[in-house]
């Protein structure tokens, strides 16, 4: 299998690193420290395209047509970019949400205008059951299940003064919930010998903040998010060595 940890915004220039190569398998740990989709496309949809791509290995579409994906909260922005980009790759795709059933319902019909399967499926990623029960979705729906896309994120926390328990809020889903799709899937991935894993990361995960980056934005740097992106990271890593021998 392939675990892969993609960055996925910010407005760095373009590179992706292979950081780690573990024996065993075909396993490969994919870093990508800025934007690892080298494209002068400025969509959000063709720009993750490629971004599909790098992290598939430059797979053509051929490669990908008739597989199975699922991309968590894929209901919006990133995710459902992420999603019409497999879709187009001749790639079935589980839509997960877990409060916008409306727009993951309208992404999942778009996916299914390019000709592949689709389906929208509410699942809460911090909860084990819910997220194992995804996976036999999946399965039952498809017939198969060979991409896992860890987009799905939480922003409860929005400065350096937010509460503690906004803190915790964020790690349920953004670390918790990484954990434990990661490991659902990661179960079936070896069963079955083959599989990839994407984790949408962030240059937020690896440096420290650059506070001009986003200046006129709107946006803030709070401390949560560099946490679990940074974890995402080491996660990768560690998925990189100890599935390595499960192929």
């Amino acid at each position: 299998g392939r675990v892969r940890a993609a960055e996925a915004g910010g407005r760095s220039s373009g590179r992706v690193t292979d950081d780690t190569r573990c024996g065993g398998g075909n396993t490969t740990a994919i870093v990508a420290a800025e934007n690892p989709y080298r494209c002068e496309n400025t969509t959000m949809a063709d720009r993750f395209s490629c971004m599909v791509a790098a992290c598939t290995n430059g797979r053509s579409a051929m490669e990908l047509e008739g597989r199975a994906a699922i991309v968590t909260g894929a209901g919006t922005g990133v995710g459902k970019a992420t999603a019409l980009s497999l879709a187009r790759r001749g790639c079935a795709v589980l839509v997960n949400y877990s409060r916008s059933r409306d727009a993951a319902e309208a992404v999942a019909a778009e996916v299914q205008a390019q000709g592949v399967k689709a389906l929208a499926h509410r699942c809460d990623v911090a909860d084990d059951s819910a997220c194992r029960a995804m996976i036999a979705a999946a399965q039952a729906a498809f017939g198969r299940l060979d991409v896992l896309v860890n987009n799905a994120v939480s922003r409860p926390m929005k400065s350096w003064s937010d509460p503690a328990e906004s803190f915790e809020q964020s790690m349920a889903v953004n670390a918790t919930g990484l954990f434990l799709m990661t490991r659902a899937f990661g179960n079936h991935m070896a069963e079955r010998g083959s599989g990839s894993i994407i984790n949408v990361g962030s240059i937020q995960g690896m440096v420290g903040p650059d506070l001009g980056l986003y200046e006129g934005l709107g946006m803030d740097t709070p401390p949560d998010y560099f946490f679990h992106k940074g974890g995402m990271l080491m996660l990768t890593r560690y998925l990189a060595r100890v599935l390595a021998d499960k192929n």
